[in-house]
């Protein structure tokens, strides 16, 4: 299996979370600064009013109403006349002094603190802000409105809220672009632990993780898997070389002894009595030795290397393995087939597909009825090639498909024809070297076994 893609990899998708938890906590603090600033600036506007009308109440309350027109026109003439607002108005509403030209109708609707609208006439241009301000209330009706320009205040909150946009567009950014190359680094790791492991699979024990000497965990995980993958390679070259060493000390003194029978078989004359008994041991004993031959080659088909490998056409070996069992056929009444029109080339041991090819068709002739069909095709399929035998005998049953395949399983059907049930292993095996699989269906009636095989 493939390693996943860059976006869809855990580290991308842990980075944007992260990423996603920062903005997060970035917008809340944001946020939270923007309330508090606002707050601080709000009260600080309030308590400037509340001082620039204690201060005109004193010039009114010295002087009166022309000691407070006084202080209200060096104000408006001084340098706090710019963000400050000033409106004395008479009872009757009409501007009296000050640098609004009207009374604000949200003071009727809102109360002595009011926020408004008003537009300002600047270097001979008009501006709209928006203002706070709080109004008094004199003798003889008049009233008197002081109060702020917020123009600072809403350009304030304007650069934190482009601030917050920034700061969010700015995390966004890193942490894609964080996430990105994290995954990247991660991933180039994990495919090469994934390629070493592909080799392994495909039968080369002797492959390891490369290390770069970092002391990173990649480096300790690939220390412990390489340190695994001798030990199961220890255990796999123990158990073949003791599988190897009993098959051949086992075969030799079986093929002597049978030598030995044969000989007795010849020598003892027809009307021996031990005769028929000495056949039956020299069937058993083919039968024991046709057992082990069948165990070496699984053995040998499992330690093969893809270095054994070669260009080969599939069509050829088929052809071979029908000439081969022709005779076989004939004898039984058997009508052997092989549709194989044009060549199959793929790469593959040339040696175990010829034995896969032989065993299927031991099988299908084995099991067939005489005067049966069997038939063998080779086809070309998409990237790979499929060599199939088909025969019209008693079949298995499909719920025993997966069990025929098995070492040493023998249905119910076939105990009675000699055999040791290694036959369909051996072109298991050889379709998992192949890295391809061993399929069996009903041919109705009959067995279809369907060797496919990619090109590797």
């Amino acid at each position: 299996m493939p390693p996943p893609s860059l976006l869809h990899s855990s580290v991308f998708r842990l980075t944007l979370a992260y990423a996603g938890a920062f903005g997060g906590s970035v917008l809340l603090l944001v946020a939270f600064l923007y309330v508090r600033i606002g707050d601080v600036l709000e009260t600080e506007a309030d308590e400037a009013i509340v001082a620039e009308a204690t201060g005109l109440s004193q010039a009114y309350e010295a002087d009166g109403m022309p000691g407070l027109a006084a202080e209200l026109n060096r104000r408006l003439n001084g340098p706090q006349g710019r963000n400050t607002l000033y409106l004395l108005a008479d009872g009757g509403g009409r501007t009296l002094i000050g640098n609004i030209s009207t009374w604000p109708d949200e003071i009727e609707r809102d109360g002595p603190w009011v926020m408004f609208d008003l537009t300002r006439i600047e270097d001979g241009g008009a501006s709209r802000a928006e203002a706070r301000a709080r109004v008094f209330d004199l003798a003889a009706g008049h009233r008197l409105l002081v109060g702020r320009d917020l123009r600072e205040r809403v350009a304030l909150e304007g650069a934190m809220v482009e601030a917050l946009a920034w700061a969010l567009g700015a995390t966004a950014l890193l942490g894609v672009t964080g996430g990105y190359l994290l995954a990247r680094r991660v991933l180039r790791r994990i495919a090469t632990i994934e390629r070493t492991a592909a080799t392994i699979v495909r039968g080369d024990l002797g492959r390891r993780i490369p290390l770069r000497g970092r002391g990173d965990e990649f480096d300790q995980l690939g220390a412990r898997l390489n340190d695994m993958l001798a030990e199961i390679e220890r255990l796999m070259g123990a158990m073949r070389e003791v599988g190897d060493n009993v098959a051949h000390d086992l075969r030799r003194p079986l093929t002597r002894l049978k030598g030995r029978l044969e000989t007795a078989l010849r020598t003892m004359g027809e009307a021996a009595a031990g005769r028929a008994d000495v056949e039956a041991a020299v069937e058993e004993t083919d039968s024991v030795i046709a057992t082990f031959n069948a165990l070496l080659a699984i053995a040998r088909a499992e330690a093969a290397t893809p270095e054994a490998m070669e260009d080969l056409d599939l069509a050829t070996i088929a052809e071979d393995a029908v000439e081969l069992y022709r005779p076989l056929a004939e004898r039984k009444a058997i009508d052997l087939a092989i549709e194989a029109p044009t060549p199959v080339r793929l790469r593959g041991h040339r040696h175990l597909l010829a034995q896969a090819a032989v065993n299927l068709l031991d099988n299908a002739i084995k099991y067939g009825p005489e005067h049966g069909r069997v038939v063998v095709a080779v086809a070309a399929r998409g990237d790979g090639a499929t060599l199939t035998v088909a025969d019209n005998g008693p079949g298995i049953p499909e719920s025993d498909h997966a069990r025929a395949v098995e070492r040493f399983v023998r249905l119910d059907a076939s105990r009675s024809t000699p055999g040791s049930g290694l036959g369909l292993s051996l072109v298991a095996t050889v379709a998992r070297l192949h890295r391809g699989a061993l399929c069996l269906e009903d041919n109705a009636p009959g067995l279809r076994a369907i060797l496919a095989l990619p090109n590797l």
